[in-house]
């Protein structure tokens, strides 16, 4: 208790000091929960794309015409229900043009990726609303649209009435989504994308029979794994868990740093105190005791509050970060658990060398130093 007396009040006498440190450590430690959180978020993004439960099917250069589906859908292998999208184009105008994408509501492809940003009863209104539209929200104020409104615009497939339903912000500035059996009523056209879920192990098989069946056929179709359509942007961010997991270790370091160097001019100004503690009888484990709970206090307090702060505001809901594949990363108790366990090993290892140190110089000396 003396120790614990000792290390607490030598802290509130240097207020300032204490303040810096935790404030430095809580930064770091709050930073690195972040980054290590969305570092692993990504790794599993990244492992799963490697399990797509789908097939692409696309005709290079062309739309498929509708009875292609038909057909797919006949031929064994097929795990479910197909989806499929096309794309027509619309304006307001005045020249401003913009994407018109036409999809099935459980489309991958574009749903609910592009549309990841709207909470889920949202999303669910808009499946709901045959006229449902959504939109970047850049494109909603070029076009002077509200969520609420119902508008006419001018396409490719005729004159278009919607409803807006919400905001899409993690799609394409240009882009506005609505339902394929709405515009395909006002315009008959062909499909640009049909995904066919698939389990792994009949990929090969279905892959082989889809392009057989339509090898005769104008215009032919290739099929791919959906995760090869996404194998360019994979590679190109593989690294990027490392770089921030290494991020992190750097930012372990330089609070390592900082807070040995505040302690270490702590201590050097109360080299005087330690004396006359070892001359007033205190062993040098006692000594070395309340150097330890100094430095350890500090550190864990801010590691608690930088382990806080994200899980307060992340745990819950997750923060989605401006990029489709980046989407809820949350901070788990396991790592604010891991992060407080740092904290608490940031403070020894910041504490041990001065401690010795200090501990083990002659008490006369020490005294003379101080003046």
């Amino acid at each position: 208790m003396t120790q614990l007396t000792l290390s607490l009040a030598s802290l509130r006498a240097q207020r300032l000091r204490t303040l810096v440190t935790v404030m430095s450590v809580t930064i770091a430690l709050a930073t690195l929960m972040f980054t290590l959180s969305a570092s692993r978020r990504l790794r599993g993004i990244i492992a799963e794309a490697d399990r797509p439960t789908r097939l692409t099917v696309t005709a290079m250069g062309s739309t498929m015409p509708q009875a292609y589906a038909a057909r797919i859908e006949k031929l064994a292998g097929v795990a479910g229900s197909l989806e499929w999208q096309r794309n027509e184009s619309g304006t307001d105008g005045k020249g401003y043009s913009f994407a018109l994408c036409i999809t099935t509501p459980g489309f991958p492809g574009s749903l609910p990726h592009s549309l990841f940003s709207m909470p889920p009863e949202m999303y669910e209104r808009w499946r709901a609303d045959r006229q449902g539209l959504v939109a970047n929200g850049t494109l909603l104020k070029q076009m002077g649209w509200k969520v609420g409104d119902t508008v006419t615009f001018q396409s490719t497939a005729g004159a278009v009435q919607a409803h807006v339903i919400g905001t899409a912000e993690g799609s394409m500035v240009d882009s506005v989504f609505m339902h394929f059996e709405y515009i395909d009523a006002l315009k008959r056209g062909g499909l640009g994308i049909i995904d066919v879920p698939c389990p792994p192990e009949r990929y090969d098989a279905l892959a082989a029979a889809i392009e057989a069946t339509f090898a005769e056929e104008n215009p032919s179709v290739m099929v791919v794994p959906a995760s090869v359509l996404a194998t360019y942007f994979m590679q190109s961010v593989s690294a990027v868990p490392i770089l921030m997991e290494r991020i992190s270790i750097l930012l372990a370091c330089i609070t390592l740093l900082v807070t040995g160097s505040t302690l270490s001019m702590s201590l050097r100004e109360r080299e005087a105190e330690f004396g006359t503690l070892r001359a007033l009888g205190f062993s040098r484990g006692r000594v070395i005791s309340v150097i330890v709970v100094q430095s350890v206090a500090t550190c864990l307090a801010g590691g608690v509050l930088g382990c806080l702060v994200p899980f307060a505001l992340f745990h819950e809901h997750g923060l989605t970060l401006g990029a489709d594949v980046m989407q809820d990363v949350t901070v788990s108790g396991g790592m604010g658990l891991f992060g407080v366990g740092l904290s608490v090993l940031l403070g020894l290892l910041i504490a041990l060398p001065p401690a010795l140190r200090t501990s083990y110089r002659d008490v006369v000396q020490a005294l003379q130093d101080a003046g």
